[in-house]
């Protein structure tokens, strides 16, 4: 009769997620979520009936309190050791047999939690006596033993485990999330004891909080892996994305997706949930396609994408773009991916990468160790702006790269999310924010420093206390960006409130894209001590109605409050340093600290108004440009439609980075869609579906430099002639055998059709190495262009401007690494071919990898920082940050340091360049520096002074590149008249013999900048 008894098998499920009090709207934990999947009764399992068990504990909080800090150890119980030993005692009454079964499952410390149980279980196995609590302390103190090594006591404690206990019961699975690291008196065994059959870990990639350090399994030396699996697989997203539990839970589906998947092939039972009616049925938020009934799993369906690693390992994922999408009863979108800002503006500290870039704990030899997560390369490709978060900076390249690697490729050499992508339009026509504050506040120098808008100059009828609220602000002059200006108000009456709420109410809940309202500014001043009530008042109601808007509370005029306390702490410390610089500089970090607590304050009054809800914060000045910026990352990380973003990108003018990046995203998801659609083998295809991508192209890098999307016929004309200009050659040599049929229509398009068809010619052939080529061309140099363009006069562009800045990209010229000059165009076509090699046809379906290094060749090549190989650079090194309208500079070999005024001692330099102490002072016109025989002519304010440098000197210069400060008038290399308003350029300097370095000189660029105030120079 006990032969026929069904096996037993006991789910264990230990929740780590901890309470969130501040969180009005929370989804359920990871751990809930699989305790609602595991089937509770009999099932049938390989032929076997299965007495199914799942069992949910919650672990302690991991969180040190204050208040326990203070308390006597010996009067702290440890929960986390009575929660261990519950579980045991429970297990040990459930289980009778070694033929039954413990699955266990764990997330954060409740993951710590769970390793420690399947450490006892081993040891000690299933009593056979009643004296549980003796026999459980015996095993504690064996795995002590074993730790310390002590073989006088050990062999005892085993001796009276096995005389008071049979075999442990099977282990098949055990399930972590993120095991965070947990110190305890007691000593426990989390390691992949011999009694786990498979064990599946999720760890967070992007966490960077130093208590929430993983604990990442490793596998014994020794460990006979034939009939075991240890698979730990990177995710993206920080602890809390991978233990559940947060108000968008976007991120924490896909952890979720593969460990029920895992558990499914092990063999576990879960619930059939398609008659489920709940909105957070798991099984419809994991497979939103099967309606929560259960996915087939026999690849039988494409949805079903099987991917596999070089090593042999494979995994399963299923679409979730439809469940991000789906939203409360209230309308929220609570399963979006929503990136923690604070988290993401700082690199991530967990080390998953080796110091030469490969990933820690990968095997080459066989089907197990650590990965990366196929949904993390998912979410990078479907939006890639994620890339140029601080978080993921020195995390993209060895991500791309063992993507890249150990990733088998598709058979079409596609990945199975780039499928689907299509070109849809969102609807969004613009950027649409409100700004509110009260009169006086600084709404209009904020605006106007952000987004280049003169509100109060632009529009006649924008008087104060006259404009209406739902009436928004629109410049021709700044397409895409539609401002509305709550009325700044002094008393917080009923009627202003109404006024807002009514306003709220209508975009905060639209439907329309078009319509809807997409961030909300609240400014208060950031040099008062308490919070004014009409403030209050007003925020309230903002909080109340702005819905799923993200709300950024701007603090103003912080230079009032940091220049009144740097003058009086600059005071104090002169008496006690009697040291300018130094005591200027303690003045400003105390002065800024004063600054930050008085908001911080001032945000902690905000925070106990009823409805609270405030996504950022920001305090900032007018001259603030590090606190503008931030307060612009932050609005653009909240931003989840790509489209709206892509507006807001367009409409700043406070960071070029910004707009670069953004065209470059546009040009790889359009580009990766052309090349999907365009690939075939018919020979005409290409030339009746790709001009619309590529003029697509050509209009949204348009649009990330804030242009209007219908571009002015001069700028196609001039992308036509200058970018395009020596592709038609190259088409015919390089696609001949489509000669018969695309020469003519390319003759053709030139004239008539401009960019856009030229390079759609290449369309039949996209996916080939020679039209990806051209394509990635084309964009580069479009973005080089405007960027140049915008570095002069980012508010307002002028035709004339980019025509000239077409000519330089075209005409400049660098000095090669073996001395030759070389066009700048022509240089970042080279790296493109570089890139792109001719042999491998799949190149261009790299995404990931591919955007990484034309974001390098973009940033190498950029306005300020043209290669220079003389000093053995990289040509994929970064280049400098100069500021919009900022002075210009003159890039030379070898690097010395910038003149900010001071005298430069002559001394440092070597004795070979005393005879250049002759060469005289000159003020120069930077538009009047050209070189000629192997001289450099400069011409002079000075009556009738012109200088000749000679070739000896010339040869130490190696190259010397001046820019001009602005683009109108003649292109570069043309002379034009001395302005009066000179510049004086210093004396070159040589590098040292004695520094025999060349790391030390490759990694930064020559920069002397020429200021309109003479410098000094001590000979």
């Amino acid at each position: 009769m006990s032969e026929k008894r069904p096996i037993k098998r006991l789910v264990v499920l230990v929740d780590g997620v901890e309470a969130r009090e501040t969180k009005k709207e929370t989804n359920p934990s990871t751990i809930q979520r699989i305790s609602q999947l595991v089937h509770d009764g009999l099932v049938e399992s390989n032929g076997l009936s299965v007495a199914q068990i799942p069992k949910y504990y919650v672990a302690p909080s991991n969180v040190v309190k204050l208040s326990d800090m203070f308390r006597s150890r010996s009067t702290t119980s440890d929960d986390s050791t009575s929660l261990i030993k519950t579980i045991v005692r429970d297990i040990c009454l459930t289980l009778e047999r070694p033929e039954d079964e413990l699955w266990l499952y764990g997330s954060g410390h409740g993951a710590f939690i769970a390793r420690a149980v399947a450490g006892i279980v081993h040891r000690m196995g299933l009593p056979t006596t009643s004296s549980f609590d003796d026999l459980f302390d015996t095993t504690l103190g064996l795995i002590k033993t074993q730790l310390e090594d002590d073989f006088k006591r050990g062999p005892v404690l085993l001796q009276k485990i096995k005389s008071e206990a049979q075999d442990p019961p099977r282990i098949p699975f055990v399930g972590l999330f993120d095991t965070i690291i947990h110190n305890s008196k007691i000593s426990y065994d989390i390691s992949f004891n011999h009694s786990i059959e498979t064990l599946r870990h999720a760890l967070a990639i992007n966490e960077n909080k130093p208590n929430k350090t993983p604990e990442v399994v490793k596998i014994p030396d020794d460990a006979d892996m034939t009939h075991r699996s240890l698979t730990q697989a990177w995710f993206l997203g920080t602890h809390e994305d991978m233990i559940g539990g947060t108000a968008h839970d976007g991120l924490s589906l896909y952890p979720l997706q593969w460990m029920v998947l895992e558990s499914i092939y092990s063999g576990l039972r879960v619930n059939n949930m398609g008659d489920s009616k709940a909105s957070d049925n798991p099984m419809a938020l994991i497979f939103p396609q099967y309606a929560g009934n259960l996915p087939p799993l026999d690849g039988s369906e494409e949805i079903e994408w099987r991917l596999q690693y070089t090593n042999g390992l494979r995994t399963s994922m299923f679409d979730l773009q439809s469940t991000h999408a789906k939203k409360s009863a209230g309308g929220v979108e609570i399963h979006s991916v929503k990136l923690d800002t604070d988290c993401y503006k700082h690199a991530a500290n967990r080390k998953a990468f080796a110091a030469d870039g490969s990933l820690k704990g990968w095997c080459e030899v066989g089907p197990y160790g650590n990965m990366i997560h196929p949904s993390l390369f998912c979410i990078l490709d479907r939006y890639p702006r994620y890339n140029d978060l601080k978080n993921f900076q020195p995390l993209k390249k060895p991500i791309s790269d063992f993507q890249d690697s150990y990733l088998v490729a598709t058979e079409d050499g596609l990945a199975p999310w780039l499928q689907g992508m299509q070109l849809e339009a969102s609807g969004v026509k613009a950027f649409r924010i409100l700004v509110c504050g009260k009169t006086g506040v600084g709404k209009s120098t904020l605006i106007n420093k952000v987004f280049g808008v003169e509100m109060t100059d632009e529009s006649l009828s924008y008087d104060q206390g006259v404009h209406d609220i739902n009436v928004a602000f629109e410049s021709p002059k700044h397409p895409g960006l539609l401002i509305h200006d709550s009325r700044g108000w002094q008393a917080g009456s009923d009627t202003e409130l109404e006024l807002i709420a009514k306003f709220l109410r209508h975009r905060a809940f639209q439907e329309d894209p078009a319509e809807a309202l997409h961030v909300i500014w609240f400014c208060v001043d950031a040099d008062v001590a308490r919070i004014e009530e009409a403030d209050k008042r007003t925020f309230a109601t903002i909080a109340q109605y702005s819905h799923q808007v993200p709300v950024f509370v701007v603090g103003t005029k912080k230079d009032k409050l940091t220049g009144y306390r740097k003058m009086q702490y600059l005071e104090e410390l002169m008496e006690k340093t009697d040291d300018y610089r130094e005591a200027k500089r303690l003045a400003e970090e105390k002065a800024n600290a004063v600054a930050e607590e008085q908001f911080a304050e001032l945000r902690n009054q905000l925070s106990q108004i009823e409805h609270y809800k405030a996504d950022g914060f920001c305090c900032l000045s007018k001259n603030d440009d590090a606190g503008v910026k931030d307060l612009l990352s932050q609005t653009l990380g909240l931003i989840v439609d790509e489209r709206v973003r892509l507006f807001c990108v367009a409409a700043q003018v406070v960071d070029v980075e910004q707009k670069i990046n953004s065209a470059i995203t546009e040009c790889m998801r359009l580009g990766t869609h052309a090349i999907r659609t365009a690939a075939v083998p018919l020979p005409c295809t290409g030339l009746v579906g790709t001009p619309t991508v590529s003029r697509l192209i050509c209009e949204h890098v348009l649009q990330c430099f804030g242009f209007p999307k219908a571009a002015p016929a001069e700028i196609e004309q001039i992308m036509s002639d200058i970018v395009m200009s020596n592709f038609k050659q190259y088409l015919r040599v390089s696609l001949s055998q489509f000669a018969a049929v695309s020469a003519i229509s390319i003759g053709a398009a030139v004239p008539t059709m401009g960019i856009g068809i030229i390079v759609g010619a290449a369309g039949c052939l996209l996916g080939l190495p020679p039209t990806a080529r051209m394509l990635l061309k084309c964009s580069c140099d479009m973005i080089l262009i405007l960027e140049r363009s915008f570095r002069y006069d980012g508010k307002y562009v002028s035709i004339k401007q980019i025509e000239d800045a077409a000519k330089y990209y075209s005409k400049t010229t660098i000095t090669t690494f073996n001395g030759k000059e070389k066009r700048l165009q022509q240089q970042v076509h080279d790296e493109l071919d570089h890139l792109i090699p001719l042999k491998k046809v799949n190149i261009g379906f790299k995404f990931n990898k591919l955007r990484s290094s034309v974001e390098e060749i973009i940033y190498s090549n950029r306005f300020g920082n043209p290669p220079d190989y003389t000093s053995l650079r990289s040509p994929s090194s970064i280049g400098l940050d100069l500021q919009p309208g900022g002075p210009v500079e003159m890039d030379a070999v070898p690097t010395i340091s910038e003149l900010p005024g001071e005298e430069v001692d002559y001394s440092q330099l070597s004795k070979s360049d005393e005879k250049s102490d002759q060469v005289p002072l000159l003020e120069l016109d930077s538009t009047e520096v050209g070189a000629k025989d192997g001289h450099i002519s400069m011409a002079s304010n000075n009556s009738g002074t012109t200088a000749q440098i000679g070739p000896s000197l010339a040869n130490k210069l190696v190259e010397l590149h001046v820019q001009p400060p602005e683009l109108e008038g003649n292109s570069p290399g043309e002379v034009t008249n001395v302005r009066q308003d000179s510049l004086e350029v210093p004396p070159p300097a040589t590098r040292s013999k004695s520094d025999s370095s060349g790391s030390k000189w490759s990694n930064k660029l020559s920069s002397w900048k020429l200021s309109r105030k003479s410098k000094t120079l001590k000979q």
